[in-house]
Formats: C-alpha cells, structure tokens, sequence
C-alpha cells in the first residue's frame, strides 16, 4: 500500500510552490526594470541617431531643393535656347529665300544680257555686210570756197592829241 505523505510533507510541497511564486514576483520588478532600461536605451538610441543624421536629412533636403532650382533654370536656359534657335532657323530660312531670289534675278538678268550681246553681234554682222556690199567709192574732192572779203571795218576815229608838257620841248 501506498503511505500518503504526511501533512508536513504538504506544506512543505505548498512551501515550493510559493516559493516558486515568490521567485517570479522577485524576478519581476527586475524584469520591469529592465525593460524600462531597454527602453530607455531604445529612446536614447533613437534621440542620437535623430540628432546625428538630422543634420544629413536637412542637407538631404537642401540638396533637393538645389537641385529643383537648378532644374529650373535649366530648364528656363532650354527654353531660352530653343526661342534662340527657332529665331536662328527664321533667319536663315529668310536668308535661303533671298539667296534663291538673288540667284533667279542673276539668272534672268543673265538672259537678257546674253540676248543683248546676240543683238550687238547681229548688228555689228549686217554693218559689215553692209560695208563690204557697198562699193569703195573716190574720195571726193573738196572744192575750195574763195576766200571771203574781210568785211570792211570801221575804222575809229583818232584819238585827240593830247599834249603833255614834255612833247612841248
């Protein structure tokens, strides 16, 4: 048979378990205790690494906003560039123009010269032919008309005699 144990040894069992009791109550504020200190750490962590790279998100910041203004005027400068270039490309379309036109002015102006050369060649050809058609005639002789009177000239009348003190003597 089995032999209960003795109500000393039940105490003694109610003793272990409160002790066991006893042992997570003390081990509590210890456990509490170092989860506040985990979280303390945890907090301070946080704080220094918010102070350390606040300062590298600031300038994260600033460099964005350095760079959003230099996309602007980047792009301002593009805009600027492609009226340069629209202006330039007017003006070279209206210089191709004028150069077409010149040309075609050069090209009748041209024409007509070489039609006008044709002219004055036509013409110096038929004087020509008309010089070597007509034949070479004598020179004439060229009569002399007699010499005409000199027409008879007044003469004037003489001038008064003065007399001078020195052709008196």
């Amino acid at each position: 048979m089995q032999q209960f144990p003795a109500h000393d040894e039940y105490e003694h069992e109610g003793n272990l378990q409160s002790n066991a009791e006893d042992e997570d109550s003390a081990n509590r504020p210890g456990r509490t205790l170092a989860a506040c200190f985990m979280l303390a750490l945890i907090g301070s962590g946080s704080a220094l690494g918010w102070h350390s790279y606040a300062s590298a998100i600031t300038a994260l910041t600033s460099l964005k906003a350095e760079r959003d203004a230099d996309t602007l005027q980047t792009t301002g400068q593009l805009r600027e560039l492609q009226t340069s270039q629209a202006r330039i490309a007017e003006a070279v379309q209206r210089n191709q123009q004028t150069a077409q036109a010149q040309q075609a002015e050069i090209r009748r102006l041209s024409g007509e010269i070489s039609q006008l050369a044709a002219g004055l060649d036509s013409l110096r050809t038929n004087a020509r032919s008309i010089q070597a058609a007509t034949p070479p005639s004598a020179p004439k002789a060229r009569t002399r008309k007699p010499a005409s009177k000199p027409a008879a000239h007044e003469t004037a009348p003489p001038a008064p005699l003065s007399i001078t003190p020195e052709e008196n003597q």
